[in-house]
């Protein structure tokens, strides 16, 4: 097994077939390490331990954050000795235990391991109609976007709303167009049971860039710039976070800036490649 800082990419993986909490890292690795079917452990701060399989995860962003994120590849053909990590993992490693894959290679690239599969045989069935959106959550469609997000009561802060998410194999939703302010309100409402009101907030995936301007973090589910709808004599300079702050009918939610340690009402997380 070999260890480096990071996390499997929230967009493009699925969530963990295994998981853990409450357990230490020497634990969760060495519980991947006896799976023949495990290709890499993830683990963070909180003592989570996610566990996935050959195809689950594409891409491991490598990065050290807040809650020292880390990742264990396993590696079948790694050197006899101790070499830096690309050369550890760069070979091929045959598969012996998948059906559809008969190896797979991770490679390095900037703030990245991109891990590449080799099928066995091509299969016609799509994997992703086998993902399916659990009880809690809502489907997520349109053009370029496939998925499902939830919406989770918990009054945590920015920072701690996004861990979250990305420790269910996630990431912070996002508002693609103006269109879609609907089911932010209908969804609000389904999971406050509650009309609408200023004193519902909830966290989603919009934060301050280097040059002053806000931006939503999962640029891929994009379709254009309408999805920016901000209360009145907002956003504030003086504030680094925002927040949808919920507005009693017939109003929309819309965006409100706010000091980053504050709590919201909750949060709403985004999960690739799931259906109905």
């Amino acid at each position: 097994m070999v260890t480096v800082w990071g996390h499997p990419d929230p967009t493009t993986s699925k969530r963990a077939p295994k998981y853990m909490n409450g357990i230490s890292w020497k634990t969760c690795v060495d519980s991947c390490f006896k799976d023949v079917n495990c290709l890499l452990a993830y683990g963070n701060s909180s003592e989570y331990c996610g566990m996935y399989s050959f195809g689950d995860v594409s891409k491991v962003d490598n990065l050290e954050t807040v809650a020292l994120d880390k990742v264990s590849f396993r590696v079948t053909s790694a050197p006899d000795t101790c070499e830096p990590v690309p050369q550890m993992i760069s070979a091929s490693n045959p598969i012996s235990t998948s059906s559809e894959y008969s190896s797979y290679q991770i490679l390095q690239v900037p703030s990245a391991f991109n891990i590449e599969f080799t099928k066995t045989i091509e299969t016609t069935t799509n994997p992703v109609s086998e993902r399916r959106c659990e009880n809690d959550m809502f489907m997520l469609t349109g053009n370029r976007r496939t998925g499902c997000y939830s919406i989770y009561l918990e009054a945590v802060d920015y920072t701690t709303a996004k861990k979250r998410c990305v420790s269910m194999d996630g990431a912070l939703m996002i508002i693609p167009s103006s269109k879609d302010w609907s089911w932010i309100r209908t969804s609000m409402e389904m999971v406050f049971r509650k009309w609408l009101d200023s004193q519902c907030t909830v966290h989603f995936g919009i934060e301050l860039t280097d040059s002053n301007t806000w931006s939503w973090t999962l640029p891929e589910l994009i379709e254009d710039d309408s999805g920016y709808i901000w209360a009145k004599n907002e956003p504030n300079p003086e504030n680094k976070c925002a927040w949808i702050q919920g507005q009693p009918f017939p109003g929309v939610p819309q965006l409100v800036t706010h000091s980053c340690s504050d709590l919201a009402t909750g949060y709403c997380c985004y999960f690739a490649n799931m259906t109905m």
